[in-house]
């Protein structure tokens, strides 16, 4: 039986190396061709790597997305290059980034691999908005967060091990993440340096001069030239101790790195749990046959340990996140309060230049049930403008947009159009408010709506339309094919020339084969469908945003945090919070979420947490104007107020 496994990795080995060579023998070849065209059409830069640029490209046949990872020739040699590639197509692993394709196209070489939306480990870290990963935190979420991301790379580790490659370059930056339901997958990336376990006996030179690695993750005998499985193990186990301390266990330089992993004691806080002490010590012990056997036996040590972590949590209450308690808490108070007859579904606000002389009119737009409240509003005080008007509609508001030419509000079937002069005549008729956008100019606005008597047993066929508000019959007109089963969740425009249309896949849906997901097909003005791309989650809300091709959702069962979606290029980021945001105001560099309570946190564009701020309780509405007045609707046991607060502290803030 051992013969019989040891002659099949030979053979996958040998396939691998023919597949490899003879992958590079094409690029020589595609030199030659005069006019050769990628297969991909690269979308944008996301990141550096040790040899090169790292690009998100579409296929241009399926659309579907991919990492093309340039390797630079004088950094990245051939020899280099053939033993990564090589390497990759060996390695299958839902936690390792698996290759698909190799391409040369205009003196370039890239590596097609799987895309990682979530970006590297490194990132997230680094970010505030990650769970405090990278700070000092032995809360039991960021403790089972940490150990999860743990369990995933061991995972990777075990399946390459039995490979007989060694990674030798385990760190947070060649740590992607999958962006999942709930959770980040982690894959491990970058096989470069990696080693077969036939070359354990090599020499190869001490650090300083010519070492291959990162010193701060390197084991102790990898300073002396000596790879094995129980390097990675040490490599995985700095990787933890990062995680869940907030650093390395050591710092310096490569010259005092070196000596810090040979002879200095690794330091362990008395509150740290037992388990992880245990984890923690063996795999950064100085000597290989002290560590873990195997991946696998330190795989199952973690698992063991998240295990106990979730037991004695459950015994003391549920599992929460919290806001890093080195957060300022900012107490506002409201400048002017006014009560209101009803309770307000949105606050639109409209700012119109009248010329270089002129002020700028605010507009507030205040909407209720059925009802419109409108007029100018003096920039320092909402009490401070012109009485306001109101219009009053047969039909329930389902939703209002503000443009910088008016304000458009969507009944069940009627789309209506109105400024400071008030009404126009009702611009659409028989529209599907549900799913309808307008662009952020107000210059051009989409509909999408289900053919009648299309759907069979395979698919439906929508009908998508985009108008101007001056016409009352569709620019044009476009037919959009789903499969059953594959539900419309929202149409958005994403800037002044393009919208998304958003579609899910439920995982308890029977029709379709495939794992829950969410779906976005760009379209730009004219009617052209741009390509599309999908995230492993399924999302319960939508949020505002002022960013061009950015979306904020809240997850199905995950209602406690925010995912930051940027579609060119697709990164995700999710955003821990301590509550369940009710309401979301929209800043020019940021965004204010509050909670029923009014607790509110001030987060960046990118989602970072900056402040804590205490504001009124039971919110529905919130709007700001020009960064400095922050309004706020509440509504409580039949009574309501509109109030007024300066917010210019918190601008400085972000």
């Amino acid at each position: 039986m051992v013969f019989l496994k040891n002659a099949i990795r030979e053979l996958r080995e040998r396939c691998a190396e023919r597949i490899a060579v003879n992958a590079y023998q094409n690029l020589k070849l595609s030199r030659l061709t005069v006019v050769r065209r990628s297969q991909y059409r690269l979308l944008g830069l996301v990141g550096r790597g040790q040899y090169g640029r790292v690009f998100l490209g579409v296929h241009r046949a399926t659309g579907s997305l991919f990492a093309l990872k340039e390797l630079d020739q004088d950094r990245f040699p051939t020899n280099q290059f053939l033993r990564e590639l090589r390497f990759l197509l060996t390695l299958q692993h839902p936690n390792i980034v698996i290759c698909w394709a190799c391409d040369y196209w205009m003196n370039h070489r890239y590596l097609v691999t799987d895309y990682c939306a979530g970006g590297t480990l490194r990132q997230l870290m680094e970010s505030r908005a990650s769970l405090n990963l990278g700070q000092v935190n032995y809360s039991p979420h960021h403790l089972l967060t940490a150990l999860s991301l743990i369990e995933g790379i061991l995972s990777g580790l075990t399946h390459a091990h039995d490979q007989n490659i060694i990674h030798c370059d385990i760190k947070p930056e060649n740590i992607l993440l999958d962006v999942r339901s709930q959770n980040m997958v982690p894959r491990i990336a970058d096989f470069g340096i990696a080693r077969l376990a036939q070359d354990l006996t090599q020499s190869s030179k001490p650090s300083g001069t010519g070492m291959s690695g990162s010193p701060a993750y390197m084991a102790p005998e990898r300073f002396y030239g000596q790879h094995s499985v129980s390097a990675d193990l040490y490599a995985t186990g700095v990787l933890m101790y990062e995680l869940i301390m907030g650093d390395r266990p050591f710092s310096g330089t490569p010259g005092a790195l070196m000596q810090a992993h040979l002879k200095n004691i690794v330091w362990l806080p008395e509150s740290l749990p037992e388990s992880l002490k245990v984890i923690l010590l063996r795999s950064l012990a100085k000597l290989p046959g002290q560590r873990y056997r195997n991946a696998t036996e330190m795989r199952k040590a973690v698992i063991d340990a998240a295990e106990e972590i979730r037991k004695s949590t459950t015994l003391q209450g549920v599992i929460s996140t919290t806001i890093p308690k080195t957060l300022p808490i900012l107490r506002l108070k409201s400048s002017t309060t006014q009560s209101i007859p009803r309770p307000l579904k949105q606050l639109l606000i409209q700012q119109r230049s009248k010329g270089d002389s002129h002020p700028i009119d605010t507009i507030l737009y205040q909407v209720e049930s059925t009802k419109v409240h409108f007029g100018r509003v003096n920039s320092l005080a909402i009490d401070g403008g012109d009485p306001l008007k109101s219009h009053q509609f047969s039909d329930e508001i389902h939703q209002a947009w503000g443009s910088s030419r008016g304000c458009y509000v969507a009944t069940a079937s009627h789309l209506y159009y109105c400024d400071e002069e008030w009404l126009r005549p009702c611009l659409i008729e028989a529209i599907n408010s549900d799913f309808m956008s307008i662009d952020p100019m107000g210059r051009w606005f989409v509909e999408l709506s289900s053919i009648p008597k299309s759907q069979t047993e395979s698919q439906t066929e929508f009908q998508l339309q985009l108008f101007f508000p001056e016409q009352r019959q569709p620019h044009w007109t476009r037919s959009l094919t789903l499969p059953v089963g594959q539900k419309i969740r929202k149409i958005q425009a994403i800037d002044s020339r393009h919208f998304v249309v958003i579609s899910q896949v439920d995982s308890q849906d029977s029709f379709l084969d495939a794992p829950p997901s969410l779906c976005f097909q760009v379209w730009n003005r004219r009617g052209a469908a741009l390509g599309q791309m999908s995230l492993q989650i399924l999302v319960q809300r939508f949020w505002p945003t002022s960013r061009p091709r950015h979306l904020i959702v809240t997850e199905q069962h995950g209602s406690q945090s925010l995912l930051f979606i940027s579609l060119q290029p697709l990164q995700v980021r999710r955003v821990e919070l301590p509550f369940e945001p009710k309401v979301i105001a929209v800043m020019a560099k940021g965004y204010l979420v509050i909670d029923q309570l009014g607790r509110g946190i001030l987060l960046t564009n990118d989602g970072e947490a900056i402040a804590q701020v205490a504001l009124p309780e039971n919110p529905t509405a919130a709007a700001v104007i020009d960064d400095r007045i922050l309004l706020i609707s509440t509504w409580s046991n039949g009574l309501g107020n509109l109030m007024e607060f300066n917010i210019e502290p918190l601008k400085d803030l972000l």
